[in-house]
C-alpha cells in the first residue's frame, strides 16, 4: 500500500515507493509501534518485492536513523548493500538490492567526504 505523509501514523504497515525507470525507490517502510518486533517489516517488504514489475532491476533506498532507531541493520539483513564506496556517512547509507534476476549494480567510488544527496543520484 502506498501512503503519503498524512498517513505516516497509520494503524497498518506500508511502503511508500515509486518506480523510476528500471529502479524502485523506497521512500519509507512504516510499521506501527504495536506491530514492531513481529517481522511485519520483513513481511511487508517481501510482498512489495513480489509485486514489482519485471522491468525493475534494482530497489534503492536511504537507511536513516529514526525515533525507533537506526534502520541500516534491518536493510542490510534483507540483502541490501551500499551503492557507494567512500563518500560521507550519509552517502554510505544509500543502499541498493538487485531484483527480478538482475545483477547488482556497480558500486560507485566516491572521494572521501563526497556527497550524494538522495536515492535519485
Amino acid at each position: 500500500m502506498e501512503a503519503g505523509y498524512e498517513d505516516i501514523y497509520s494503524n497498518d504497515s506500508y511502503i511508500d515507493s515509486e518506480i523510476d525507470g528500471n529502479r524502485a525507490l523506497v521512500h519509507m517502510l512504516y510499521v506501527p509501534p504495536h506491530l514492531r518486533g513481529q517481522k511485519q517489516g520483513t513481511t511487508v517488504f517481501k510482498v512489495f518485492l513480489s509485486s514489482l514489475p519485471a522491468h525493475v532491476e534494482v530497489v534503492r533506498l536511504k537507511a536513516t536513523a529514526l525515533g525507533s532507531g537506526d534502520t541500516l541493520p534491518f536493510w542490510l539483513a534483507l540483502g541490501f548493500t551500499p551503492a557507494y564506496a567512500g563518500g560521507n556517512e550519509e552517502t554510505r547509507n544509500i543502499l541498493h538490492l538487485p531484483v527480478n534476476g538482475h545483477s547488482l549494480p556497480a558500486v560507485e567510488e566516491l572521494a572521501l567526504d563526497e556527497e550524494r544527496h538522495y536515492i535519485f543520484d
